[in-house]
């Protein structure tokens, strides 16, 4: 009996200290609504139960289900409860139990805190040169685990189209700290953005698409043009251009000035809307221009960096005196400034041959005048001369004609040779009784020979000539004019006692003498002289060699000379091919060969009806007939006969048509 009782004793006191450990959960329940308050930082909750008034709850939150973290706790003598200091915008567990160990604790459900959205502030920094647009969005207080936040982010927006999103992910703030900011900036791109007044706008968003109130400014842009630069640069004129980063609706501004300081300005204007370049003109020459752009017309938009130009220089003219000075080993040369200001830079050469491949003498001078030395005497020399601007650039070189050095000749035969060879004058032995000096001038018109200046007399000559326009109208040979003029050492005039002889060489191409512009044959070419006393032109005995391609003649006195010819009247050679004419065999036309330059053709029918009449007038002695009348239509077979007139002569053969 005693041992039962001891086991009965034993198994009273196992079962009471069962019930002292076990909390008694039966007294708690769930009542709606568990969560009674919500806010950015905290909740509200309650329980309902039956638990004896004197019981003491123990409640824990956490972001996890499971309660691995805990990150609020509270202990309360009531039904009700709540947690400060959390984490805005995240989800939170609550559980309740009467144990300090929360063993068999009740899970109350869970929710999320609110947002508290904070406006967000944007900025721009140095938006006409393009920096960098800013904002920020600032949350709430700052835990440690920020997982559910990284959906949350910021827009920036430029006239409407968005530039950048940032996300919550990038923290400016350490750690504990009550407040962190989500921040996003992005590089300002002046060419992506026109002229003109523009919005920039930032928003925030949170994980749940709530949005905050959108915060906006106006700024105003102005970018400078790029590539300013010159182009088409002339004497007086240039072009000026710009680029516009963008089509822009501002109307940019420039200026033009003779100085970087733009104290002298040329000229100031506004273009219009989208305008990139200016054309500038009546400018100085050889002068430096300085120009700048802006992109508008605001006087707080700033200019460009001034970029400068030089106009080019103008090519000089010949003066009225090209040659001074002329004596045995030298010469002056003289031009004009033709609108070059004053201190230009000119280049003058001197040259043994017209093409300059034999420069002797070449000198720089910011004058109109040089004096070229120690020359050979008795010989011609070419000068030309060039300007030049300040920034080096030329201009082309201007022919200032040819110069005759002095020549002491002696009692001894003597051949002097004029322009690169291309005129000879022969002078036999004992032409004069004593030394002399000879001066050619191969422009007697500009630089005359002598004291005697022909200038008016030869264009008193030529007009005679030109107004003769008959068939025997003579034609100068261009590069054949000279003056001729002899004196003694004492300057007086020297006369000839026996003839010089005049030698001209010319071009010949198929009889016709190269490079005129008007058909002239070879065989027609003669050397002139000018008669002082009648003004005209006077043919000398001369003797062609075409063989050579010169022309040779004898003159008595000293005066102007020049090669002429004139249209060759001649029938002598004329023929007509293919005879007979048969359009079976692929002929089409018969040909007139051997003609006058100027030619008259009438074609007959053996009754003497005239058929056709042609006109050989264009100088190459040719005509081709397409056997067809004055009406257009083929004539017919048979037997015709040619006449061929100039104004000398007279040809007449027969033709045969075959069809």
């Amino acid at each position: 009996m005693r041992r039962y009782c001891l086991v009965m004793r034993y198994l009273v006191v196992v079962l009471w200290a069962m019930f002292l450990s076990v909390p008694v959960m039966a007294c708690l329940a769930i009542s709606t609504p568990t969560f009674t308050g919500f806010y950015a930082n905290g909740l509200d909750f309650q329980w309902g139960g039956t638990c004896p008034s004197s019981s003491t709850y123990y409640v824990e939150g956490s972001t996890h289900s499971g309660f691995g973290s805990v990150y609020a706790n509270t202990v309360s003598s009531s039904t009700n409860a709540g947690f400060s200091g959390l984490r805005q915008n995240a989800l939170y567990y609550v559980r309740v139990s009467t144990n300090a160990g929360m063993q068999n604790s009740v899970v109350l459900g869970s929710t999320t805190t609110l947002l508290d959205t904070a406006i967000p502030s944007a900025s721009i920094i140095n938006p006409s040169s393009g920096e960098t647009i800013s904002g920020e969005y600032v949350f709430g207080t700052y835990f440690e685990d920020y997982e559910s936040l990284n959906y949350s982010y910021l827009t920036l927006t430029v006239d409407g189209q968005g530039v950048v999103a940032a996300s919550s992910s990038t923290f400016l703030n350490p750690a504990n700290v009550s407040y962190y900011t989500v921040s996003s900036s992005h590089p300002w791109d002046s060419s992506t953005v026109p002229d003109g007044a523009h919005t920039i706008a930032a928003q925030a968003f949170d994980e749940a698409l709530n949005e905050s109130t959108e915060v906006s400014f106006t700024f105003y842009t102005a970018n400078q043009p790029g590539n300013v630069g010159f182009s088409s640069i002339n004497a007086d004129s240039f072009s000026c251009s710009w680029a516009l980063a963008v089509p822009s609706t501002q109307e940019p501004t420039y200026m033009l000035g003779t100085d970087q300081d733009f104290i002298q300005i040329v000229s100031s204007a506004t273009a219009g809307v989208g305008v990139s370049s200016a054309v500038f003109s009546d400018l100085t020459p050889n002068t430096t221009y300085f120009f700048r752009v802006k992109a508008s017309s605001a006087p707080d938009v700033s200019y460009t960096s001034p970029v400068s130009a030089v106009t080019l220089a103008i090519l000089p003219s010949a003066a009225h005196t090209v040659f001074s000075q002329i004596q045995t080993t030298g010469f002056s040369a003289h031009w004009a400034a033709a609108g070059n200001i004053p201190g230009t830079l000119y280049e003058a050469e001197a040259s043994l041959t017209n093409d300059f491949s034999d420069v002797v003498s070449a000198q720089s001078t910011s004058g109109l005048t040089l004096p070229f030395q120690d020359l050979s005497l008795g010989t011609t020399y070419y000068v030309r001369v060039r300007a030049v601007n300040h920034a080096g650039v030329p201009t082309a070189y201007a022919f200032l004609g040819g110069v005759q050095t002095f020549l002491y000749g002696t009692l001894q035969e003597q051949n002097i040779v004029v322009n690169s060879g291309a005129v000879v004058v022969g002078i036999p032995a004992n032409t004069f009784l004593e030394d002399y000096v000879m001066q050619v001038s191969t422009n007697p018109q500009a630089q005359p020979a002598g004291p005697v200046n022909a200038s008016s007399l030869i264009v008193e000559a030529n007009q005679k000539i030109i107004r003769n326009s008959d068939d025997k109208k003579r034609t100068p040979v261009p590069g054949t004019l000279i003056q001729l003029a002899v004196t003694n050492q004492s300057g007086q005039a020297l006369y000839p006692q026996r003839p010089i002889s005049l030698t001209f060489q010319f071009n010949e191409s198929n009889g016709y003498v190269s490079h005129m512009s008007e058909s002239v044959r070879v065989n027609t070419l003669a050397v002139y002289g000018l008669n002082e006393n009648t003004g005209l032109w006077v043919k000398l005995p001369s003797q062609m060699d075409s063989e050579a391609g010169t022309v040779t003649a004898q003159a008595g006195a000293y005066s102007v000379f020049a090669v002429m010819g004139q249209l060759d009247t001649s029938l002598i050679d004329a023929f007509a091919y293919p005879v007979p004419f048969e359009p079976s065999q692929g002929h089409t036309s018969i040909y007139f060969t051997n003609l006058a330059q100027s030619a008259v053709i009438q074609i007959y029918s053996m009754t003497g009806h005239q058929v056709r009449t042609l006109y050989e007038s264009d100088g190459d002695a040719q005509y081709a007939w397409d056997a067809r009348d004055e009406e257009g239509r083929p004539v017919a077979s048979g037997v015709y006969y040619y006449v061929i007139k100039s104004a000398t002569d007279k040809k007449t053969g027969r033709l045969m048509i075959i069809r």
